[in-house]
């Protein structure tokens, strides 16, 4: 019997699919959420939206020029809440409407969001945050610390409600992000060698907001305090100083806050050196402590102590102090003044600089040698370029405050030198002033014989005179150490 073979057509013929479907009730809520959140972004507001923001605008500046108050003005609003945010999100950072929109304070904030942020729905909770990431760090987003407080609450409530990977971020991490000190605090999950906008979208950080421009700033103050000691980052550095004057959080600048990262870690390690790149940093992050300009002085330097501040000055005037006698040790052709020169730069930088009895410097330089020094140099406070010669000589004057009340003047190629004790002298005193430039023909300081000159000479070798002239009239007496 021949053996049959199977009907392959039919075996083969496929049945046509079924196509499988989705009950509505389960892609509802996802595409309700996916409608809010669109909603809730800066582009997706349409032209309706536009016309109702529009109308509390309109009623805002007539409120303000009839005395008429925030609640009145805005009470009988549809959808009053969500107008209100979003008008804040868009307008509050914006010059032009200072003059009609109140500043976002507690009460206005309360106004707003009410007291139970646990019973914000999902769309209010990411109005908020837009809100939130958007006005941060602004000066007259004065109620920060509630609504963060507030969004910490939402966010807390809607972890376990969640889908999308923006929301389970704020959710998972809203102890982090919604803070005064937000920005810092996501500053320590900064990974090298991502940069700052690859942190902020791992996080969902709105673009173009002050949260994501202080996190800039935090990531920055952060990678200083991390870089090694002494240490030199040719790129951090040039960020700094170009956005010096960028505010930063509690009323200071961005400069202000890297001055004192550098200054405090050098105060942090006892008896440690300043290397030339940070002492650099003490003027380039901010200004120099020793200008004459008060107002100047408090915009970089407000938050330091006296002590920090002397730190400061001393950092600078050993670098200004040290690079002039190099200087002038440079420019010596004649053997006899380089052993003089070699005597006196010990007894400046060790016996004087060295034990601390320097409190501060004026270099008072001839104008011929000021045009030699490089621009950092001229640039410093202790730097006064003087016209003219003295008695016919073309050298340079380092005038030394020194403890004790004991000014120093030096003349720097003639080896001569004038000391006073107490502050009668007036010249000495306007120098300290520091003047930009002096004429040389209004520098008559006082001889031996007026009280306040206690010793002068022209000899090279002077140091041992000096000495014994100072400590008669001191309690405490100065050791020579050169």
């Amino acid at each position: 019997m021949p053996l049959e073979l199977p009907n392959w057509n039919a075996l083969l013929r496929l049945k046509e699919p079924r196509w499988w479907r989705l009950p509505d009730s389960c892609v509802e809520r996802p595409i309700a959420e996916l409608r809010n959140l669109a909603a809730s972004l800066p582009d997706g507001i349409d032209s309706a939206d536009n016309d109702l923001i529009e109308e509390v605008r309109i009623k805002l500046r007539v409120a303000a020029r009839s005395g008429q108050t925030f609640e009145q003005a805005t009470e009988t609003f549809a959808r009053r809440e969500w107008r209100l945010i979003l008008l804040y999100t868009l307008d509050l950072g914006q010059d032009a409407a200072i003059s009609w929109l109140p500043p976002l304070d507690d009460a206005v904030a309360q106004s707003i969001l009410g007291d139970d942020p646990m019973a914000w729905h999902s769309a209010r909770r990411r109005d908020v945050t837009q809100l939130f990431f958007t006005q941060f760090g602004h000066e007259r987003f004065t109620a920060l610390p509630l609504v963060a407080a507030m969004l910490r609450k939402a966010w807390k409530k809607a972890s376990a409600g969640v889908f999308d990977e923006a929301a389970l971020k704020w959710a998972q991490n809203a102890i982090i992000l919604f803070a005064k000190d937000g920005p810092v605090r996501l500053a320590d999950m900064w990974l090298a060698p991502e940069s700052v906008n690859e942190l902020a979208d791992r996080y969902y950080i709105h673009e173009n907001g002050g949260f994501r421009k202080h996190l800039l700033q935090a990531v920055l103050l952060r990678r200083l305090r991390k870089l090694a000691f002494g240490g030199e980052d040719e790129a951090l550095f040039s960020i700094l100083e170009k956005d010096k004057k960028s505010p930063a959080g509690e009323g200071r600048l961005l400069g202000s806050w890297a001055t004192e990262i550098i200054l405090k870690r050098v105060m942090g390690k006892s008896g440690a050196s300043w290397s030339d790149s940070w002492r650099r940093c003490l003027v380039s992050f901010g200004c120099d402590p020793r200008l004459p300009d008060p107002a100047e002085r408090s915009r970089w330097w407000a938050w330091a102590t006296e002590a920090e501040k002397r730190v400061a000055i001393q950092a600078l005037m050993e670098r200004d102090f040290s690079k002039f006698i190099e200087f002038l040790g440079a420019s010596l052709s004649d053997e006899n003044d380089r052993d003089k020169f070699h005597k006196r730069k010990n007894f400046l930088l060790n016996d004087l600089l060295g034990s601390r009895r320097v409190e501060d410097v004026q270099l008072l330089v001839f104008e011929e040698s000021h045009r030699k020094l490089d621009h950092e140099m001229r640039q410093a406070p202790s730097v006064t370029e003087m016209i003219g010669k003295i008695n016919s000589c073309p050298l340079s004057l380092i005038i030394l405050k020194c403890t004790g009340n004991v000014s120093i003047v030096e003349g720097t190629h003639n080896f001569g030198i004038r000391c006073y004790l107490g502050n009668s002298n007036a010249l000495i005193e306007r120098i300290w002033k520091r003047p930009r430039t002096c004429d040389s023909n209004q520098l008559h300081f006082g001889r031996e014989d007026q009280p306040d000159c206690f010793y002068q000479s022209h000899q090279g070798d002077w140091i041992s005179g000096f000495y014994y002239k100072l400590n008669t009239r001191l309690d405490r007496a100065w050791r020579r150490i050169s």
